[in-house]
């Protein structure tokens, strides 16, 4: 690589990114309540770790990040912030583990200007501020990319790449499905590698195969409760399908504007193609750009043909592992430029971009309000008050910010298809019958959930609207019976 930065200027460099970094996931980190996900993870991790093993088999995602939820609830603070500090520290060693392996394959200008896009990268911090598994997705699937590249890629096989590949691929299949799809990209990276002649049958396929192997057998206890949870989703499952263009909607989320995916896809496809002459510090040609190229598409373009053929399982955010090899690709095209300054004016320029989506994301509310909702309800709620959730599943958020044990509860009688009066009984029948003889009930509803005019239209039959009130993305409104309920 030519005009290699200093190591300690570029150590020095590291340190102030990291720093901006913690910086930026910190700030208002619990501003916000929890949302949904978030109430159900920090609820799961409350509980003993054989209820954790439960839980998470009710649900698709497997017990690993619950397990070190638990653990860091010991520690942390029991509030949104606290939660959520778990996924900033976990953020943080992403972008240390994406260094390293940047550097190991293109230098340690490339390597900078990785933990670059990944610092100032809205789609990262937005999930480094949530309490959910999908930092630790990414973590552990670069982790498990390093290891496979050094044990089986970049050199003769050494058992404590072997051994330390086993481990962190077995720890990355027990955080999320998607998982799946980064060891698939490794399979079709080697294919590719043993077919080029560019790695050894023997010396590299078949080992990896007897590594993957091994950490299959580690994950063996949760193979049943995989196939059950895969069954389930087959069944049916709540993600929609998408039409054939939005296979590139992942690079736009990973970017957070137009202007800056056009850019980044730009320098992608540049240090893809200059690979060879940028990692001249590596003696084995453009083997690590096909691993790059494969570590990029597999996690995107395989669940999103896999919808196409049974049931959607295709979200932008499950491909999140996909957005480190694009950064390091992009940042090789950014140091195949001519001249130093050439690329220090890029990198300016897509922070600047990136600045655009991120001055949004602070000051814009996002997740429902459910903290200010509830609070506010049980501020003017009534002992024996009737609480509506809809849907039913909001009972776990809601649970976690309740603290009144004098109101009743009840889970939406009314499923989540859309609202549909022709078949069986009408909406206000159905609801009349829920609902009993309470005088007064609260609905908790989500804005955009299709149920809320329908809902609030039948209560109107037989009750006054006396509050309405609209934290963010959620209507709360008490309804107050006019008569007495029909005897009949």
């Amino acid at each position: 690589m030519s005009a290699e930065t200093a190591p300690r200027r570029v150590e020095w460099l590291l340190v102030l990114l990291l720093a901006a970094a913690g910086a930026l996931r910190v700030f208002h980190l619990g501003t916000e309540s929890l949302w949904l996900d978030e109430a159900i993870s920090v609820t799961i991790a409350n509980d003993s770790f054989a209820r954790i093993v439960d839980e998470a088999s009710k649900d698709v995602h497997p017990p690993f990040y619950y397990f070190l939820l638990r653990v860091w609830l010991f520690i942390a603070t029991p509030t949104e912030a606290g939660a959520r500090l778990l996924s900033v520290l976990l953020s943080l060693c992403l972008i240390g583990a994406a260094y390293a392996l940047a550097r190991r394959l293109a230098g340690r200008g490339a390597a900078l200007v990785t933990a670059a896009l990944l610092t100032v990268s809205p789609f990262h911090i937005q999930f480094a501020q949530e309490a959910r598994m999908y930092v630790l997705l990414a973590l552990t699937g670069t982790l498990s990319m390093h290891t496979f590249l050094e044990a089986f890629v970049l050199g003769t096989p050494r058992r404590g790449w072997m051994a330390g590949y086993v481990i962190v691929t077995a720890l990355m299949l027990y955080t999320q499905i998607y998982s799946t799809f980064t060891i698939a990209a490794q399979g079709v990276s080697m294919l590719l590698l043993v077919a080029s002649r560019r790695v050894s049958l023997k010396h590299a396929a078949i080992p990896w195969a007897a590594s993957v192997a091994a950490a299959v057998l580690l994950y063996s206890p949760w193979v049943s409760v995989l196939v059950r949870q895969a069954t389930r989703v087959q069944e049916g499952f709540w993600i929609p399908q998408l039409p054939w263009q939005n296979i590139f909607q992942p690079f736009h989320t990973y970017a957070g504007s137009i202007p800056l995916v056009i850019l980044l896809s730009i320098l992608a496809v540049l240090g893809a193609w200059r690979y060879r002459s940028l990692a001249g510090a590596i003696d084995h040609s453009s083997a690590p750009v096909i691993v790059l190229l494969a570590w990029t598409l597999c996690p995107i373009v395989l669940p999103f043909l896999l919808s196409r053929i049974g049931s959607p399982i295709f979200l932008p955010k499950y491909t999140i592992a996909a957005s480190v090899p694009f950064a390091m690709l992009a940042a090789c095209g950014t140091m195949a430029l001519p001249r130093t300054g050439l690329r220090v004016a890029l990198v300016v320029l897509v922070a600047t971009l990136a600045a655009w989506p991120l001055s949004a994301y602070f000051t814009k509310p996002r997740k429902d309000g459910w903290r200010a909702a509830v609070a506010q309800m049980e501020a003017l709620a009534q002992p024996g008050d009737l609480v509506v959730l809809h849907q039913g599943f909001n009972q776990w958020v809601y649970d976690y910010y309740s603290r009144r044990k004098d109101l009743e509860q009840l889970a939406s009688p009314f499923g989540p298809a859309p609202p549909d009066e022709s078949p069986g009984q009408p909406i206000a029948t159905r609801l009349a019958s829920a609902v009993g003889s309470h005088r007064r009930v609260w609905l908790f509803v989500l804005h955009y959930d299709p149920w809320r005019r329908p809902l609030a239209s039948a209560f109107a039959q037989t009750f006054l609207e006396r509050e309405h009130f609209q934290p963010n993305n959620m209507d709360v409104y008490l309804f107050e019976r006019t008569s007495a309920p029909d005897a009949r």
